[in-house]
């Protein structure tokens, strides 16, 4: 994937993103808040943002309820 598949709408002339944008991206579409000062451009960015966002909901759901059973759910004989 090109780096210029994401654009930065809050700094227009800015034209290179660098890693940390890129970075603050990810934090910031995991919970699912998007901020919108960087956004998908490419139909191969917007599916893997997509698909960024539903893991960051799903995997910590998972893993909670995972933790929650093991302790919880007595071992079946």
């Amino acid at each position: 994937m090109s780096p210029d598949a994401y654009r930065n709408v809050a700094q227009m002339q800015a034209s290179v993103l660098n890693w940390a944008d890129f970075l603050s991206f990810s934090f910031s579409v995991m919970p699912t808040a998007g901020f919108g000062d960087i956004v998908p451009v490419s139909a191969a960015a917007q599916s893997a943002t997509s698909l960024e966002a539903a893991l960051g909901v799903l995997y910590p759901a998972v893993r909670i309820e995972r933790l929650v059973n093991r302790e919880f759910v007595p071992a079946r004989t």
